[in-house]
């Protein structure tokens, strides 16, 4: 296994291996207290925190029921061998990263760390994690579709016979919405969405994390989308409860502030998705060891 540590300016140095490590701590270059990691990691602990882990690790390895079908793990870089994919690595007893196990697990590692902000994420948990989003997403709106859609056909049907816009014309909207089978549709509608997006941000940041950056440019991305989604609701509200205002100085400046939402929004998406296509940043950052497998 390759470790890193941390110099006296927080700069990343290694990799080393752990009798180089030894002989450092030796010769007085670093002591137990020097934050290191080891390959793969995603956190800086005290050295002798670190070495004391892997010697545990290595003491209680049993590889007797594995065959030769899942590759390395990408922390310790040593054979994971059988038949199903474990959680633990049987050698460094760390959680396996998805960077090595496929799409499927990378979307189920992503959902076990929705709130963890720290450390990095490869390019395979985060489009594994996208791709899954997804599918879950268009999969669940084909089925509640099918559920509602008598409901939406009468309800655009009544829409279409009015002419004006008044408090009347809200009618059609309160039935919709007062039918049960609706009601419970786009309820579980907002609770999958909020249970996709928690982690979507997460393993954003993580990618971030992983190209040497910072979340910054996320953090525009959610501000952004927040208030145009305010600002629209602003204009929507005003324009329903008083139609003849619309040309109102109030509303002239909410139509600004939308348009400048909206180009922050836009410009902060392109940017995040370029993000999320560039390769991790080699070797270890501030933010951690890299979680690649190192070649050999």
């Amino acid at each position: 296994m390759k470790y890193y540590y941390l110099n006296a300016e927080k700069k990343p140095q290694g990799p080393y291996s752990k009798a180089e490590l030894l002989a450092f701590k030796e010769s007085g270059l670093i002591n137990d207290d020097t934050l290191a990691a080891a390959a793969g990691d995603s956190k800086w602990r005290p050295l002798v925190e670190v070495l004391h882990a892997d010697d545990a690790a290595v003491q209680g390895s049993d590889c007797s029921m594995w065959n030769k079908e899942l590759g390395n793990c990408p922390h310790c870089g040593k054979m994971i061998e059988g038949a199903s994919t474990p959680e633990q690595c049987p050698h460094c007893q760390h959680a396996l990263h998805g960077a090595d196990k496929g799409l499927w697990y990378a979307f189920i590692y992503a959902l076990k760390n929705t709130f963890n902000y720290r450390g990095r994420a490869t390019r395979t948990e985060f489009w594994g994690f996208f791709l899954f989003s997804y599918i879950v997403s268009f999969v669940y709106n084909q089925v509640s579709g099918i559920l509602v859609q008598a409901k939406m056909t009468e309800f655009q049907t009544q829409m279409d016979q009015m002419d004006d816009v008044s408090t009347e014309s809200l009618a059609p909207l309160v039935d919709l919405f007062s039918d049960s089978t609706v009601l419970i549709t786009y309820a579980l509608s907002l609770i999958l969405s909020l249970a996709l997006f928690l982690p979507q941000l997460s393993v954003t940041a993580r990618r971030l994390h992983d190209t040497g950056r910072s979340v910054m440019g996320l953090v525009v991305f959610v501000v952004s989308y927040v208030l145009t989604i305010g600002f629209a609701g602003s204009l929507v509200y005003v324009a329903m409860s008083d139609p003849v205002g619309m040309a109102s100085a109030t509303v002239e400046s909410l139509g600004a502030f939308l348009m400048l939402a909206v180009i922050t929004f836009a410009l902060s998406s392109i940017y995040l998705f370029v993000m999320m296509l560039l390769p991790s940043s080699p070797g270890p950052n501030k933010y951690g060891p890299s979680l690649l497998k190192p070649h050999r």
